[in-house]
C-alpha cells in the first residue's frame, strides 16, 4: 500500500507575515524620521513603499491579491501608529478622524506609489489572473 503524496508546500510567506512585514519596515521609516527631524517625510515615505513592495514579493502567489488591497490600511495605521508614537492624540473621534484624513490626502502620492508597485509586482508575478 503506496502512501498518498502530499501537494507541494506553496513557497513565500504567509499574508499576515507579509503584511507584518510590510508594516515593520513602514514604521522603521517612520522611526527614522521622527529621530532625525519633527515630522514624516522622505525616509518614511521610501520605507513604505518598499515595505509594500517586499511584502508582495514574498507572500505566497495564493495570497497575493490580499497584498495588493493593503497599501491603504496599512498607510493608515502607519499614521495611526504614527500619531500615538508622537502623543498627538486628538480629543474627539471626529477630530480624529479629520486628522486622519488629512494625512491621508497629504500623503496620496506616497500611496499612489505604494499601489503602483504592488500592482505591478502584482501582475509580474502572475498571481492576479482570474481563476
Amino acid at each position: 500500500m503506496s502512501k498518498p503524496v502530499d501537494a507541494p508546500r506553496e513557497l513565500g510567506l504567509s499574508a499576515p507575515l507579509a503584511l507584518l512585514l510590510a508594516l515593520v519596515v513602514a514604521l522603521a521609516g517612520v522611526a527614522f524620521d521622527l529621530v532625525t527631524g519633527r515630522d514624516l517625510r522622505l525616509g518614511s515615505a521610501i520605507c513604505f513603499v518598499v515595505g509594500c513592495g517586499l511584502g508582495t514579493f514574498l507572500v505566497r502567489r495564493s495570497s497575493l491579491r490580499t497584498l495588493v488591497f493593503a497599501p491603504p490600511l496599512l498607510y493608515a495605521a502607519v499614521l495611526l501608529i504614527t500619531s500615538l508614537a508622537r502623543g498627538v492624540v486628538p480629543r474627539t473621534v471626529a477630530r480624529q478622524g479629520v486628522e486622519l484624513v488629512t494625512r491621508l490626502v497629504l500623503g496620496a502620492p506616497t500611496l499612489v506609489v505604494a499601489v503602483i508597485v504592488v500592482l505591478l509586482l502584482g501582475l509580474l508575478r502572475g498571481g492576479l489572473r482570474r481563476r
